[in-house]
């Protein structure tokens, strides 16, 4: 119980500091949640569901472009003898946006544990290669930004891809 809480504590913290990080670099940090819409072989077999995340994002020597390392967590209900489908996914993006603009675009592989938690009580885990990407649009230009986002996000597996849409709402700080 307590391994499980690892997690939470370590974002907890982290969030808790980055408003020191930010004030002394161009480090910064974003929370955010939405819907996620799964298409393809996914849409099939799941219902819409869910996206929660944290991010980090640095910037590179070019003032267009940056890094960001994300952590995300989507779940799907399911349909038939499937209860859910859920993917915990650690990703690192390459993002562009001009100096001065609001609208941004990111792109970049990550790596996804997939957990399908059946009805009759049986659950299979795997991990997987995947890439994500999408747009983005600041909505607020003051120090706390809040986002939006419109990505694809697929993941390679045996037999056939999960592929679904999440749409982000977030705070940048």
């Amino acid at each position: 119980m307590h391994v499980r809480l690892m997690p939470i504590f370590g974002l907890v913290l982290a969030l808790s500091s980055a408003r020191a990080l930010h004030a002394q670099s161009n480090v910064h940090f974003g929370v955010s949640g939405g819907v996620a819409l799964p298409i393809g072989d996914l849409g099939n077999a799941a219902n819409v569901g869910f996206d929660v995340g944290a991010r980090i994002t640095v910037p590179l020597s070019s003032p267009s472009w940056g890094l960001s390392g994300d952590l995300n967590w989507n779940r799907f209900g399911g349909k038939a003898g499937v209860n859910s489908y859920s993917y915990l996914s650690i990703a690192g993006n390459f993002v562009h946006r001009e100096p001065g603009a609001r609208l941004y675009e990111f792109f970049g592989p990550g790596v996804y544990n997939q957990k399908i938690d059946f009805k009759n009580g049986f659950n299979t885990s795997r991990t997987d290669l995947g890439l994500q990407g999408g747009v983005g649009l600041d909505m607020t230009a003051s120090d706390l930004k809040t986002f939006v986002e419109f990505g694809l996000t697929s993941v390679f597996s045996s037999g056939s891809n999960a592929t679904w849409f999440p749409v982000r709402f977030g705070i940048r700080f």
